[in-house]
Order: structure tokens, then C-alpha cells, then sequence
């Protein structure tokens, strides 16, 4: 069975992604995003530099799955019981023999790395205005060509703002076409 690779992004209207705020904070507390990513990552190997880890399992959103930090010849400050890898093969090798999909949560580097083996995006788009700072992350104008160019749109709905929400989020779904 080939392994699955979903990307999921959440970026702001100016374009930071969550977690690359200031103060790498996730700078909106979107309920239903957070419910959404949930859902995603549930049963799946997740996948994310050490920093987008160190978020998503402060912020409690790693239960029910695996996670595995992609290095890419950086140096980790994880204890030893966190899986890393070196490189997008051997994190593919290692869900072959496990039947697992994965799951590509960032940040920025990770993205690009995996950006080829993707074969569906998933982004929220929180149509707010984020506070940057000179250490903000945005996603990368060659990954939203790289996704323009090569995936088809399959599902498109927007969540109106409500008590847990203080923004509307627009969520899409591309799935590649080659």
C-alpha cells in the first residue's frame, strides 16, 4: 500500500502560519481549526521541524497519533524518545512498513521537502489580520504556485466567526493532479 502524504497549513489573511507568529504562539485561538486538524491527524504520522512540534504538543493537539521530527541536518534539542529523521525518504520508508499516512505539518522547510511526495493540501485560511514581528513566518509564494500548478481544488466551505471563533475560516481541500 503507498503511504498518503497530506500537507495541512493554517495561515493568516497577511499570510503568517499559525505557530510562526510573534512569539511563535499560534496567534488565533480558532476552536474549529483546532477540531479540524484534530480529525486530520488522527491515526497518522505527523511530521513537523522541532519547533512546530514543540507548539502542537504544548497545545495538546498530538493525541491519538505519532509524531517524528524531520531534522534536515539541523540539530534537535528533543529528548531521545522523540523520533527524528534526516531526510523525507527515510521518514517515507519508515510509514511503508508501518501502513501509516502522514501527515506534513510544517514549518516552512518541511513544507518545501515534502512538497513533491504530497498528494493533498488541506488549508484553513483565517481571514484575520495577525501581529508580525521580524521572526514571523509566511508560506512561501513557490509553494502557493507549486499548489496552484499542480493540484485541483475538491472542497471549499468557509465557517462563519462565532463565540469560539473571532475570525471566519475558509478551509480548501486540493488534491494533486499528476
Amino acid at each position: 500500500m503507498k503511504t498518503k502524504i497530506i500537507m495541512i497549513v493554517s495561515i493568516s489573511k497577511n499570510g503568517v502560519i499559525a505557530g510562526m507568529g510573534k512569539g511563535y504562539l499560534t496567534p488565533w485561538p480558532m476552536r474549529n481549526d483546532e477540531e479540524s486538524f484534530k480529525e486530520t491527524v488522527n491515526g497518522k504520522l505527523v511530521v513537523a521541524d522541532e519547533q512546530v512540534l514543540r507548539l502542537l504538543t504544548h497545545r495538546k493537539l498530538l493525541k491519538n497519533c505519532k509524531s517524528l521530527v524531520l531534522s534536515l541536518g539541523k540539530r534537535t534539542h528533543l529528548p531521545q524518545s522523540v523520533p527524528v529523521a534526516e531526510s523525507v525518504e527515510e521518514v517515507i520508508s519508515y510509514t511503508e512498513k508501518t501502513s501509516q499516512d502522514i501527515v506534513v505539518v510544517g514549518g516552512m522547510e518541511v513544507y518545501q521537502a515534502f512538497m513533491p511526495s504530497v498528494s493533498k493540501v488541506c488549508i484553513s485560511r483565517i481571514c484575520g489580520l495577525v501581529e508580525r514581528s521580524t521572526d514571523s513566518v509566511y508560506f512561501d509564494e513557490e509553494l502557493h504556485n507549486s499548489i496552484r500548478e499542480n493540484f485541483h481544488e475538491i472542497f471549499n466551505d468557509v465557517m462563519e466567526r462565532d463565540k469560539q471563533n473571532p475570525y471566519p475560516i475558509a478551509y480548501s481541500i486540493y488534491k494533486r493532479i499528476n
